[in-house]
């Protein structure tokens, strides 16, 4: 971990075995919560997508870090050791209110073996980002 991305470990290359995770959240008031989830091998390939659906309403700051949890959490059920997750939330390390959230990160990724989270531009998470939309009309899907 570092001080300037307090949930990156270290930068993972695409490698066989590796798996990238781009993770997108969105809210807005008075409307569900949805999440996307796409995982893409090291060739690039989608692996598997997931959305999710939550009538909760929280800050979106708070959306993404839950994503990002998500992500890790998911990863490591699947026994995920190499995981690179991606989300177009730059802010979410540095927001004291997501805190707990952080921490849990943290303790997710202490489990598995090379895990890194990065931002991305919006352009390169489309899929999880329409993904998220999805999710807020047809509620959980894998």
């Amino acid at each position: 971990m570092n001080d300037k991305n307090p949930l990156h470990t270290n930068h993972l290359d695409a490698t066989a075995g590796s798996v990238s995770i781009f993770v997108d959240a969105g809210c807005s008031v008075n409307t569900p919560t949805g999440w996307g989830l796409v995982f893409k091998d090291h060739n690039s390939v989608t692996t598997f997508s997931a959305c999710k659906r939550d009538d909760i309403s929280v800050d979106p700051i708070m959306v993404e870090a839950l994503g990002i949890r998500r992500a890790i959490q998911l990863a490591r059920d699947l026994g995920l050791n190499y995981v690179s997750i991606f989300s177009d939330a730059a802010t979410v390390a540095k927001i004291a209110a997501i805190d707990i959230v952080v921490q849990d990160c943290r303790a997710l990724i202490s489990s598995l073996l090379n895990v890194s989270v990065m931002f991305v531009r919006r352009e390169q998470n489309g899929d999880a980002h329409n993904l998220a939309s999805l999710a807020k009309v047809v509620g959980n899907r894998t």
